[in-house]
């Protein structure tokens, strides 16, 4: 038996079946394309004729009819999530409607995928090993076609010189031994829809893209990079070197040499999570291969080349000149800042703390979504906005824009006050809104020019912090007088940091309103400065920063120069001076122990002068010490002080203390070992001295002169590689040069076109051209490539967020074309923070629920819990409940019926511990913490309460078992991120109109009903309704043993309460047995 038929009975066998009615050929030759007509029981192989291994070609397959595909599961149970709350039954490959597989007679199997309505495309780029005639065979599933699916197939010749063909990344290279060659400092244009888009229940085990090299010249550092317009889910790479053994042979270990020690396992991360798409390594000689496992349908792989740090050795410290100092500090600002984007994004793309996932048929939680936390958030960008005002330009625009998108999507409506924004995973809440409008106040003020009322957003909430304060607060939030106001979990936050963040947020807010509230508020605080306590000496230097911003126009805050605060700078600047250490530098207290929660004030009485000073402390100290020297008019400029006798000695010592991997890391003082806060300063510092010479107005008139690429005489990668660097501003002509590549034969060609239309609308002024942008993008939603139509909703994304093409978006939602709403609906995944006062299309959102295409419905479900956040309006908030509860009713596919769940789960769950704890904690006037708590409780609990208990009434069983799935997710955990608290309705009322409705399922016949209802029951244990314990202690007794450990669990938990009320039915009594058991007898309690 020839190899050719061996592989069509091993595919028959894969497929479950017998032989198939008809088998039909067709020839598609190179450069054409191909509809067929595949029919139930049918085969189709399609010939590619003379393919050469010294080409490379692109093919792709597409069901244009995507609702004529099944193959998704059998039956109508919620399907699983796959990395937390996993339930092993229920994650289950899909079956697929069409199989298909790629294969060379004689040869084995190179490419095989199935298609279903989840997934209807197929795309590679293909380079034989072997010349000859190629077979793509299209297989329908037995009962998984509806009518006749219509399968486009594509097959190109790209036009690459040999030179080219390292920069595209090419299958079969699943192995070492296929691995494609690359060529350092080049990007790689890659694709990953060789695997499944949706649900791919092997992520991890397939999918690895191969790629090898040969370093011969001398060390250097190397960023690795996987670069994405949209991080749906978890990438990664991993760098092997080969090594030669005793006996001869070679093999492959994983190279570890100048790794970033942040390429670590992060909080709850499991081995299936552990992924970075950036690492970093120094190079030596010899063969290396790397291994990229993209999960994204297209992907550029990135490298950058450094000279290896420090570019200040030890031994010159104290002794090197002026120049030199500021060419090393020129260096190390280049690399600092690029590795200060790449790590946030590397980081925040895998969703840390039980938020990251790895198929898109699942969703991240709200509070892992949004939350920012200091270290790879704050400290990277506040940083690298600083460097940006201070003439550095942003070197990884991609990753720049995506950490973007995470300030801008992170604040939501506060409960009460209208124009108050909340960060719900923050525990410090002042500090992190204000920083996140300060940080954003950069942005808009120094690189984009776009101006928003995200500012007077981050400023809403400080203004009830500071709301009838006649001083800074007093005590800790602990109410000990020596601790600090507020605390983020790993450190206490200086109380002059938060009002300065505040104080800018007012001053920006003001500027871009008008609105005096907003002038008085900034005024008010100032006044507040000399009422702060000192407590440790990062007090001294947050409290002289704030001072300084407020006196000197030269440090970016205010117009006029102003001396009212003269002498307490004065006075702070002595004081530092005074608690400089002996080896030139500084430190605080604060950062002595990498404990929680320890006393800072007596470890601040221990502080001997011949402590080793800290990077990160020294640095921020220098930078304020600069500052005041500056104002006080003893230095001219910055860089003045590296002939200061007691400064330049601490610049040339942080210069040589930055590490081989491009960061600064301080040997101690922080309770997550990273390198962001010391880098944070380092860069803040050094930028500041040795400013560049970029600037947004230079850009703006760089981009009016710029002419567009020769496109009919540029090569294949030329094209690609002008493209991919096309970043706002642009002009006229630039745009409307991309405008007929949209339509070009090529997939990557117009995905990379739509890519540039997105990119070059990202926040930017200059919007000549983009509006005929428009129409074209909104065809390629229909577009045959899936990468085509995903990258065309992002550009559309963008362009909608800078107020472009809106309406006709808007439109497309009701397109006839399945197809098009696919891509409409992705246009409001996420990120679309500029559009939620567009309440007609989140209500168009809301009917598209019902849609008859399953993945436009996962696609609304998607949007529309992050739209409920951040809307101000109720009764749209109301709307969205009832889309997801009305759909709930009638939903049978198991991926909607788990986006529901997981949607209802997100909008329960909002961290209320933390509204509860610390925001209202923080809020200073009683009226305005009840008004936000009642306004929650009006707004937010009791209706929620009622439309989920009417429905659990109304429901069969399908429905409600998709409602109380939502209540199961992380049950009775420890943390979703900050978030410490499981859903819980913490007004009474609200939880006993629930609690009512759930009573009669805790018996209900099925075990499943009843489990799923038992850990719902927690969510309303604050109703102290005795029948609630009373079901729950019976199902102790439940013949399910799932149930009894869930009924134990939660009556065992310190959350649930031991003080009931009386049952409003009298006829349930609580007998001495049952009452031992409530006053905290339970075994095991």
């Amino acid at each position: 038996m020839g190899a050719h038929h061996r592989w069509m009975m091993l595919l028959m066998l894969l497929a479950g079946g017998a032989a198939f009615a008809t088998t039909r050929v067709e020839t598609l030759p190179a450069n054409k394309t191909v509809v067929l007509s595949l029919r139930a029981g049918e085969t189709i192989q399609v010939r590619l004729p003379d393919l050469s291994c010294d080409a490379v070609y692109s093919l792709s397959v597409t069901g244009r009819n995507p609702q004529s595909l099944r193959g998704s599961h059998e039956g109508t149970f919620v399907a699983s999530p796959s990395v937390f709350n996993v339930e092993p039954k229920n994650f289950r490959p899909v079956k697929g409607a069409v199989h298909l597989a790629l294969f060379r007679p004689g040869d084995r199997l190179l490419l095989s995928k199935r298609l279903w309505w989840g997934d209807p495309s197929f795309f590679v780029h293909l380079q034989p090993k072997q010349s000859g005639d190629h077979y793509l065979e299209l297989k329908a599933l037995d009962g998984e076609l509806k009518g006749t699916a219509q399968i486009a197939v594509q097959l190109l010749r790209l036009n690459l010189r040999p030179d080219e063909r390292r920069r595209i990344e090419c299958e079969p290279d699943d192995t070492p031994e296929e691995a494609n060659p690359m060529e350092i400092g080049k990007p790689v244009y890659g694709t990953g829809d060789d695997v499944d888009y949706l649900y791919n229940t092997d992520e991890g085990k397939n999918g690895w893209d191969w790629f090898t090299f040969e370093w011969k010249g001398e060390p250097k550092l190397v960023f690795f990079e996987v670069d994405l317009l949209d991080r749906d889910i978890i990438t990664t790479l991993k760098l092997y070197k080969q090594e030669t053994t005793p006996d001869g042979k070679t093999k492959l270990v994983e190279y570890t040499q100048g790794k970033d020690p942040t390429e670590v396992r992060h909080d709850d991360q499991g081995d299936e999570l552990l992924a970075w798409k950036f690492i970093t390594r120094i190079l030596t000689p010899g063969r290396y291969y790397l291994a990229v496992r993209p999960n994204h349908p297209v992907y550029t792989l990135r490298t950058a080349v450094y000279d290896v740090p420090p570019y200040l050795k030890p031994d010159e410290v104290g002794k090197a000149d002026p120049q030199k100092v500021a060419q090393a500090a020129r260096k190390a600002i280049a690399v600092a800042m690029r590795y200060m984007v790449d790590g946030g994004d590397s980081f925040f793309h895998n969703t840390p703390r039980k938020g990251g996932i790895r198929v898109r048929a699942e969703n991240q939680t709200d509070e892992t979504e949004r939350c920012l936390t200091c270290h790879p958030g704050h400290f990277t960008m506040f940083s690298v906005l600083s460097a940006v005002k201070n003439g550095y330009p942003i070197a990884n625009r991609s990753q720049f824009k995506w950490m973007m998108d995470k300030l801008y999507n992170a604040m939501a409506p506060f409960y009460g006050h209208e124009g108050a924004y909340w960060t719900r995973f923050d525990l410090a809440p002042a500090n992190g809104v204000s920083r996140l409008g300060h940080m954003i106040a950069l942005y808009e003020n120094y690189f984009s020019g776009r101006f928003t009322d995200f500012p007077a957003k981050g400023g809403g909430f400080p203004l009830l912090v500071y709301r009838g304060r006649d001083k800074l607060p007093q005590v800790g939030y602990d109410g000990n007088p020596k601790r600090n106001f507020e605390h983020d979990g790993n450190r206490p936050i200086s109380d002059f940091r938060v009002a300065c963040d505040s104080w800018v947020c007012f001053m920006e807010a003001y500027k871009r309103t008008g609105d005096e509230k907003w002038r008085q508020a900034a005024e008010h605080l100032k006044s507040l400065l000399r009422t702060g306590r000192i407590k440790d000496t990062e007090d001294i230097v947050e409290q002289t920063k704030w001072a300084l911003s407020m006196s000197d126009p030269r440090f970016g805050y205010v117009t006029q120069k102003s001396d009212e605060f003269d002498d307490l700078i004065r006075a702070n600047v002595r004081e530092l001076f005074n608690r400089q250490q002996d080896d030139g530098g500084w430190l605080t207290a604060e950062y002595l122990s990498n404990a929680h929660y320890f006393p800072a004030w007596e470890l601040a009485e221990k502080v001997k002068k011949s402590d080793p000073s800290l990077v990160f402390f020294t640095a921020e100290t220098v930078y304020v010490l600069t500052m005041a020297l500056q104002h006080l008019g003893e230095i001219q400029k910055p860089s003045d002080i590296l002939r200061h006798p007691r400064l330049q000695r601490a610049v040339q010592w942080i210069l040589s203390e930055q590490k081989e991997f491009g960061a600064w890391l301080d040997p101690k003082g922080e309770l997550f070992y990273t390198p962001y806060l010391e880098t944070k300063w380092s860069l803040i510092l050094l930028s500041h001295l040795f400013p560049g010479d970029w600037s947004r107005e230079k850009e703006l008139q760089a981009a009016q002169n710029r002419q567009p690429l020769d496109i009919r005489s540029a090569t294949y990668t030329a094209l690609l590689d002008w493209l991919d660097g096309l970043w706002a501003p642009q002009n006229g002509r630039i745009v409307r040069a991309v405008l007929p590549l949209l339509s070009h034969p090529d997939p990557l060609i117009r995905q990379k076109a739509a890519a540039a239309i997105g990119q070059m609308a990202c926040d930017t002024v200059v919007k000549e051209g983009l509006d005929e942008t428009v129409e074209p993008l909104l065809r390629l939603l229909a577009d045959d490539s899936k990468m085509v139509w995903r990258t065309a909703a992002w550009a559309l994304r963008q362009l909608a967020n800078n107020g472009i093409g809106v309406d006709a978006i808007k439109a497309a939602l009701s397109s006839d074309d399945v197809r098009v709403r696919r891509g409409a609906t992705r246009i409001f995944l996420r990120y679309f923070y500029h559009l939620v006062d567009r309440k007609d299309i989140a209500q168009q959102l809301c009917a598209l629920t019902q849609d008859t295409d399953p993945l436009v419905r996962i696609h609304a479900l998607q949007s529309l819990w992050r739209w409920w956040y951040r809307t101000t309006d109720f009764a749209l908030r109301r709307q969205i409940e009832q889309a997801f509860l009305r759909l709930a009713a009638s939903e049978r596919e198991p991926l909607v019926r788990l986006n529901i769940a997981q949607a209802l789960h997100n909008i329960l769950d909002e961290n209320t511990v933390q509204f509860f704890n610390n925001w209202l904690r923080v809020v200073h006037l009683d009226a305005d913490k009840e008004k936000a708590k009642q306004a929650r409780i009006e707004f937010v609990e009791r209706p929620l309460a009622k439309e989920i208990a009417d429905a659990l009434r109304a429901y069969d069983d399908v429905g409600k078992e998709t409602i109380l799935t939502a209540f199961g997710y992380f049950y009775l955990r420890g943390g979703v991120g900050n978030d410490y608290d499981f859903i819980t309705f913490y007004d009474q009322q609200a939880a006993q109109t629930l609690a009512d409705a759930l009573l009669p399922l805790l018996e209900h016949p099925d075990p499943v009903m009843r489990l799923k209802a038992t850990k719902a029951a927690v969510a309303v244990r604050l109703s102290k309704d005795v029948r609630l314990v009373t079901k729950l202690m019976e199902r102790l007794k439940d013949s399910d043993g799932e149930v009894r450990r869930a009924a134990l669990l939660a009556l065992q938990h310190p959350a649930f309460p031991t003080d009931y009320r009386a049952a409003p039915d009298a006829s349930a009594t609580l007998t001495p047995q049952k009452a031992a058991v409530l006053s905290g007898n339970l075994s095991g309690r």
